[in-house]
């Protein structure tokens, strides 16, 4: 496969990235998946101008090509189409309307006058990192001995995505007992690039659903998925569920992720996972959670010893490592102390391969330093956002807040981190 790097400073900043992939699709180019969208401050000199230093939507995009279309045939097509959509670029750091770059190309080493590959400014952008890491986490670039995933977590500037959770069940930590179309909405054209959408709350305090309970309660979610309009880079729906009947309605439904706090522990979902864009799977002792159940001993070992146990039978029932998710269950199955000894050692599991996902938002061991109720944890919660190592996603329950913060850290980052 063929990788590129996108990104938009300028204008209609999402426009311009659906625009260029639309423009890559007509010329030719097959775009097989596309990365969620980072923003993230511009990379500049520090004597740019005040008005260069303006945010950027970055993604990556998965293509191919025909036969006989050589990497230079690709840098053709790309620059031309950077100079349809806009001016050519006169100054290097100045704001861009869209900026496209061969990252790799099927793993091989070009190196001519106009074009290397692998980009030689790669490995020290988190902006190409980070999205590419939603593609090919394990790969790894020519001439390297690292992945993709370990250069984005080694880069200084890594930045988790958010995912927003929407939950339609009354005894959740965010209190909604239905579908809150204008929440979906603003989270959708504000840039939540993950939505995760459940219909059971597996909290201790937390009733267990039956299947058709649960579909009864997602019936809405599902018809608005299923006729969403199609485009590059929209957002990515996940269905929270441990049910193979709703995981297989889901699907059917075109949500991309399955998000299965069980862990893939039924086999039934072991068949229906492989035809998921991505999985993430959790480490659980019971669902719901029981604070009378937890690990005995270091829960980092528990949690190792657990994820050599079930790569196996994951890889075995046809499911790339590429797609999975290692969600470590903070407060399942795990004491207050426990769980913050997790959040503060994720990078310990990077060597497993597979993205993180910390779902840490308002759970109850934040009890150890904070007395607030569990609904109002929101600010606890984007403390250990901007602070936690090792994170690929945040699942939060206030994700447009939490996307403002990345931002502003970003910048803060940047001002001293300049080219």
């Amino acid at each position: 496969m063929i990788y590129l790097s996108i990104g938009s400073n300028s204008g209609a900043r999402l426009h311009n990235l659906r625009e260029a992939a639309k423009r890559l699709v007509e010329n030719g180019v097959a775009v097989h998946r596309t990365s969620p969208i980072y923003e993230t401050a511009a990379f500049l000199p520090s004597e740019a101008p005040d008005d260069w230093n303006k945010p950027y939507l970055n993604a990556a995009i998965e293509v191919s090509v025909g036969d006989n279309v050589s990497p230079a045939d690709l840098l053709r097509l790309v620059k031309n189409i950077e100079r349809e959509m806009g001016a050519p670029h006169t100054e290097r750091w100045a704001p861009r309307i869209i900026d496209i770059d061969i990252v790799f190309w099927n793993g091989e080493t070009v190196s001519t006058k106009d074009l290397k590959i692998p980009h030689p400014e790669f490995a020290r952008r988190a902006f190409v990192l980070d999205p590419m890491s939603h593609l090919c986490p394990r790969f790894t670039p020519p001439g390297g001995t690292k992945t993709i995933l370990e250069m984005a977590h080694e880069n200084p500037q890594h930045q988790p995505v958010v995912m927003g959770i929407l939950n339609l069940s009354p005894d959740s930590f965010s209190g909604w007992s239905g579908l809150d179309h204008d929440m979906l909405d603003k989270w959708m054209n504000d840039g939540i690039q993950i939505i995760d959408i459940g219909a059971e709350s597996t909290n201790p305090k937390s009733t267990p659903l039956n299947p058709k309970t649960e579909m009864n309660r997602l019936e809405s979610v599902f018809d608005i998925v299923k006729n969403k309009k199609q485009e590059f880079f929209s957002p990515i729906f996940s269905i929270d569920t441990y049910h193979q009947e709703t995981a297989a309605a889901a699907l059917d439904c075109g949500f991309n992720i399955l998000n299965d706090v069980g862990g893939l522990s039924n086999p039934g979902m072991l068949s229906i996972a492989s035809s998921f864009d991505q999985v993430i799977v959790m480490h659980s002792l019971t669902i719901p959670a029981n604070p009378a159940v937890v690990i005995n001993g270091d829960a980092i070992e528990e949690l190792e010893k657990w994820l050599e146990q079930r790569t196996h039978s994951w890889e075995s029932a046809g499911i790339p490592l590429d797609k999975l998710i290692f969600d470590p269950g903070i407060g399942f199955g795990k004491t207050a102390n426990q769980s913050l000894k997790i959040v503060q050692n994720l990078r310990v599991f990077e060597k497993y391969g597979l993205r993180t996902l910390l779902g840490h938002s308002r759970k109850s061991f934040m009890k150890i330093f904070s007395h607030a109720d569990a609904a109002y944890r929101d600010a606890e919660t984007l403390g250990l956002s901007l602070s936690v190592a090792g994170a690929d996603i945040l699942r939060v329950h206030e994700p447009l807040l939490h996307k403002r913060s990345m931002l502003a850290k970003a910048h803060a980052f940047n001002q001293f981190y300049r080219a």
